[in-house]
């Protein structure tokens, strides 16, 4: 597409769309911090972290608590195979995050109506399509890891879909319908300067 130009944006806009980009980055950067440190640290069998309760806490971890105990031992290698499963989908939530700040960069800098961003559109709504069963194949794997020292008898292979699934995919489906109309315009208005 042609139209590479900036456009004169208001400055406020300007300002929270860097802001935006920045927070993107830092959230990649303290998501993949506070995944170590939870599982490094985290009393798995009390739930909580440096004293604050797990369901405050972004790690897929929380969304397993309420469907069993764990009752054996916690060793190192669990919680090393708990963070690699938490890395699956934690990974392509911040390729998302990553996607989003590139974005809001380009629009601080006056880049709207770009192919570039529609296509950090599209790659935000396929990885959230992505993330979305990525969540339900980490949980799975979470329920077999921090269940395996409990007790036979007493272990789990739990597979938890919810309406919060189905709320992902709906967005992503929406997001992606709005990326390709952003598409379809851009096409629409090269067509127009070329008949001028």
């Amino acid at each position: 597409m042609k139209f590479k130009h900036p456009y004169a944006l208001n400055p406020g806009l300007s300002k929270l769309s860097r802001v935006l980009a920045i927070v993107f980055i830092a959230a990649i950067v303290f998501d993949f911090i506070y995944e170590i440190a939870f599982w490094a640290f985290a009393d798995l069998k009390k739930q909580t972290l440096f004293s604050m309760p797990v369901g405050l806490s972004f790690s897929a971890f929380k969304n397993e608590l309420a469907s069993y105990k764990i009752l054996g031992e916690i060793t190192p290698i669990m919680r090393f195979l708990g963070w690699l499963a938490s890395l699956i989908s934690l990974s392509v939530l911040m390729y998302i995050y990553y996607c989003l700040s590139q974005l809001f960069s380009a629009f601080s800098k006056g880049y709207i109506f770009t192919i570039e961003n529609i296509n950090h559109i599209k790659k935000s709504a396929k990885a959230l399509i992505v993330f979305m069963f990525l969540t339900i194949v980490t949980s799975t794997l979470l329920t077999v890891i921090l269940s395996m020292n409990n007790p036979v008898g007493e272990r789990f292979l739990g597979i938890s879909v919810g309406t919060a699934n189905l709320k992902d995919l709906i967005i992503a489906l929406v997001i992606m319908v709005a990326a390709y109309v952003m598409e379809q315009g851009l096409e629409l208005e090269e067509e127009r300067q070329l008949i001028i």
